[in-house]
């Protein structure tokens, strides 16, 4: 899913800052960036946010702005002559103006290494608690976007339940029209009086048999069922739940197309296969 959250506090004339930003991706893929100072803790962060942070490319900027920042620090001139030459390259090359590119440089992480300072306990604590800040904001926004999907799968299973309701108002019927065409097509081809009646039953009964499609009716309305009541339990991670339930659904749907050998039903089944399509995509967004 994605997502956006930002906390940000002043702490000992720092504006300190954390930004957490999330694109849909199946896997979760955590990204933390942060100024050097704060590296010992990373691990201990990951650890946690990991706990709360499931699924999605989600990126974590942390980030500290001082008032008397270039006093506190110093340059790392190695790393700043590299930049220079690499970037001066891609000017040449691009045939782009290098006068900003002292400003640029400047901005890049660990040109500026901070003199003399260590991390203390109180300060780790304040940015521990801005970045949790950060993720419950980021949760509400998700939990908005993901009200706001439940309300449109909800809808789109309803189609599907509509449709389905309408196939089995018309599946009987279907089933008297081949009858008839056969009955006709036998009439045609060697005259209806030639015909055993019996064995002319048998057949149709053994060939319409083939074509029921109540079982797969049954089951796609239970299917639909469970997707709807999957949605309500109260649990985490249900996407991939959801997504079997969403292929159960497909299956049954394909099942109806391929037995329906009635342009009316297959139109039914055309409507169906949409919603599920689209019910797949926004699946994919989904923890």
């Amino acid at each position: 899913m994605t997502g956006y959250g930002k906390a940000e506090t002043i702490f000992q004339q720092k504006g300190i800052s954390v930004e957490i930003r999330a694109l849909n991706s199946k896997y979760l893929d955590l990204g933390l960036r942060m100024p050097q100072l704060y590296k010992s803790k990373e691990v201990v962060w990951r650890k946690e946010l990991k706990k709360l942070l499931h699924r999605g490319k989600i990126d974590i900027l942390v980030s500290v702005n001082e008032a008397n920042d270039l006093q506190a620090s110093v340059l790392n001139k190695d790393l700043f002559k590299k930049y220079y030459v690499e970037i001066s390259q891609i000017c040449n090359e691009l045939n782009l103006p290098k006068d900003n590119i002292l400003n640029v440089i400047m901005n890049i992480p660990e040109v500026l290494i901070p003199t003399d300072e260590t991390l203390t306990d109180e300060e780790a604590e304040v940015v521990s608690k801005l970045i949790f800040e950060a993720v419950g904001y980021f949760s509400t926004f998700r939990k908005k976007e993901g009200e706001a999907m439940e309300t449109d799968l909800k809808e789109r299973i309803a189609s599907i339940e509509n449709n389905l309701a309408a196939i089995e108002e018309v599946a009987p019927k279907r089933i008297e029209r081949i009858k008839n065409r056969i009955s006709d097509s036998l009439n045609d081809i060697i005259g209806i009086e030639k015909v055993d009646t019996n064995r002319f039953e048998q057949e149709v009964i053994y060939y319409v048999e083939k074509l029921d499609i109540n079982e797969e009716t049954v089951r796609l309305a239970a299917h639909c069922q469970h997707f709807l009541s999957e949605m309500t339990t109260k649990t985490t991670e249900k996407g991939k739940k959801l997504g079997f339930l969403a292929q159960e659904i497909g299956r049954e749907i394909n099942t109806i197309g391929s037995k329906a050998n009635d342009a009316t039903i297959q139109s039914y089944v055309i409507k169906m296969k949409n919603e599920l399509g689209k019910i797949k995509e926004q699946l994919m967004n989904i923890i």
